[in-house]
C-alpha cells in the first residue's frame, strides 16, 4: 500500500496507541489508506501510518471542508468561542474544585487562536500551538496573543506549567496519540485537567451506518484519512489516557451542535463560501426537499434525534476529561455506561476482569 505519488509521506506500520499489541486487522481500504481496528482492545486507526511533516501537513488537507472553513476568521466564530470557553471553563471549576489565581491554559491545535483569545478575555495566561503556520500568522496579527507554530512534542514547554490543556477535535487526526498525551502528562499541573473532545465511534448514528452500509470503506464511521487517523470509542479513549498516566475524571457524549462543543459550522451556516450548512446528515436528508421549511424541518429533527441518541450515551461527539494519575495504574478507570453529568463525576473503579485479564 503506497500513497499518492504527489505525497511525499513516510508511512510506519505501528502497534497500538491505547494496549501496546502489535494486533492490526485491516478492515477496509480507504483510497490509498488501510483502515482496521486493534485485535485486542478494538481502537480504530490507520496501519500503515502516515507521518507529515510540520511544513508539509497544510497542503494535504487543503481540500479537507473543515480545513477550508478553519481559514476564515469571522467576528461570528469570535463571539461563540468565547461562549464557548465560559462553558468549559465552568466545567473546569467544578472537576477542579476551584479556579487557579493565575490559571495557566495550552490549546493545542488551536488554529488562529479563537479559543486562546477567548480565555485571555476571561481572566487566564493562555498559549496555543498549531503546525499550521499560516493559521498562527493569522491569529497573531488578528488576535493579537500568544501563538506558536510548533508541534507539542517539539515545544520543549516547562513540566508542571498547565493547569488547564485543550485538544478539540485534534485527537483524531494525530498519528502518535499515546505519545502527545504522555506530554501534556507532564506539563499538566499535578491538580490540572485536560478536556479532550474527539469524534464518538461507537456513537449511535456511525452504528446504524456501519450495520446498514454494505460499503466496507464507510463502517469505519469517523476515520477519514489522512485527515483523521484514529477513531475512538468511550472504552478505547479510556484505555488511551491510561496507557499514558492520565486518570479519567469524567466522560459523557454530546451531539455535534452542542454549544460548549460544536464548531460553528456545526451550528448555522458561515458566510465563507467553502463552508458547509447545518450538519452533513442533515444536509444528505434534506437535499431531496429543496430549500426552505422542508430542509429546515430536516435538519431540525435530525437534531434531535442527535440529542436524545446523547441523552443516551450514544451522542456523534465524545467529551473527556482526564487529570494526572497519581500513581502508576491510578488511571485505570471505568464508568457504568451511564451518561455522565457534570454535577456527578463519573467514579474511578477497579480494573475490570477483561482489563485485568488483558
Amino acid at each position: 500500500m503506497t500513497p499518492p505519488a504527489d505525497r511525499d509521506v513516510r508511512l510506519e506500520w505501528i502497534r497500538c496507541n491505547a494496549c501496546g499489541a502489535d494486533a492490526f486487522r485491516a478492515m477496509a481500504q480507504i483510497g490509498p489508506w488501510q483502515a482496521g481496528t486493534c485485535a485486542r482492545c478494538g481502537l480504530v486507526y490507520v496501519n500503515p501510518m502516515p507521518w507529515f511533516q510540520p511544513d508539509d501537513f497544510a497542503p494535504h488537507t487543503e481540500q479537507f471542508y473543515y480545513t477550508q472553513w478553519q481559514h476564515h476568521l469571522t467576528d461570528q466564530k469570535l463571539r461563540l468561542a468565547h461562549r464557548q470557553m465560559r462553558r468549559q471553563l465552568a466545567a473546569f471549576e467544578l472537576l477542579a474544585g476551584a479556579r487557579p489565581e493565575l490559571g495557566r491554559l495550552l490549546d493545542i491545535g488551536c488554529g488562529f487562536g479563537l479559543a486562546v483569545r477567548a480565555a485571555v478575555d476571561e481572566g487566564w495566561q493562555a498559549t496555543g500551538l498549531d503546525i499550521d503556520a499560516r493559521l498562527v500568522d493569522l491569529g497573531r496579527a488578528r488576535l493579537a496573543v500568544d501563538l506558536r507554530p510548533v508541534d507539542l512534542l517539539a515545544a520543549c514547554l516547562p513540566g508542571q506549567s498547565y493547569d488547564f490543556v485543550r485538544l478539540v477535535f485534534v485527537l483524531e487526526h494525530l498519528p502518535n496519540p499515546r505519545a502527545v498525551l504522555e506530554e501534556i502528562r507532564r506539563v499538566l499541573k499535578p491538580n490540572g485537567l485536560v478536556l479532550v473532545v474527539v469524534p464518538n465511534e461507537a456513537g449511535l448514528f456511525n452504528c446504524v451506518r456501519k450495520t446498514l452500509l454494505e460499503d466496507r470503506t464507510q463502517r469505519l464511521g469517523t476515520l477519514i484519512p489522512p485527515h483523521h487517523l484514529h477513531a475512538y470509542s468511550p472504552a478505547t479513549l479510556r484505555r488511551l489516557f491510561c496507557a499514558a498516566g492520565l486518570a479519567p475524571r469524567a466522560m459523557k457524549t454530546v451531539a455535534p451542535h452542542h454549544p460548549a462543543y460544536a464548531t460553528l459550522n456545526q451550528i448555522e451556516p458561515d458566510p465563507a463560501p467553502a463552508a458547509p450548512s447545518a450538519t452533513a446528515a442533515g444536509r444528505v436528508l434534506a437535499k431531496p426537499l429543496g430549500a426552505g421549511f422542508a430542509q429546515r424541518a430536516a435538519i431540525a429533527a435530525l437534531r434531535g434525534l442527535r440529542s436524545a441518541a446523547a441523552a443516551a450515551g450514544l451522542g456523534s461527539v465524545l467529551v473527556a476529561w482526564a487529570r494526572v494519575a497519581s500513581m502508576p495504574g491510578a488511571g485505570q478507570a471505568k464508568t457504568n455506561g451511564a451518561p455522565f453529568s457534570l454535577g456527578q463525576p463519573s467514579p474511578e473503579l477497579a480494573p475490570s476482569p477483561s482489563q485485568r485479564a488483558a
